[in-house]
């Protein structure tokens, strides 16, 4: 398969080099390795075959799709309305799952307050929802 908008990003720390391989109308890292600074200057002079400290394959089945993004708005409960911290990400997230159209995945992070919305005397609460879609299907 080939990926007409791929990305790569390297990224030097002390302990190593990191390099991600992204999908970029996926909009998913598929790959992630780490290798020692000796040995990526060793691969940078040619060295073919150079061990790494890590390597990280992943969301391949979202490979050579396209990521589609949009929003996702519901009510929370009466017994919830005014709610704080932990106890009301966890009724948002639950009832994000239970919201979402299917074939959708909601994000999970209602990290802060403007992912809630007070209108009309009732609480909704909103997130960011995605699904990957064959590029050909893409609207």
């Amino acid at each position: 398969m080939r990926l007409e908008n791929a990305e790569l990003t390297i990224s030097i720390r002390d302990d190593a080099v990191h390099i991600e391989i992204e999908d970029g109308d996926a909009a998913v890292t598929f790959v992630e390795v780490a290798v020692s600074p000796e040995k990526f200057v060793a691969a940078l002079g040619r060295l073919g075959h150079v061990p790494v400290i890590s390597c990280e394959v992943r969301a391949l089945d979202k490979i050579g799709t396209k990521m589609e993004v949009d929003k996702l708005e519901f009510q929370m409960p009466k017994s919830n309305a005014f709610e704080l911290g932990d106890a009301k990400r966890l009724t948002a997230r639950m009832l994000s799952l239970k919201s979402c159209p299917k074939g959708w995945t909601p994000d999970q992070s209602y990290s802060t307050q403007t992912y809630f919305i007070y209108e009309g005397g009732h609480e909704y609460a909103q997130c960011t929802i995605r699904r990957w879609v064959d590029r050909e299907e893409a609207t």
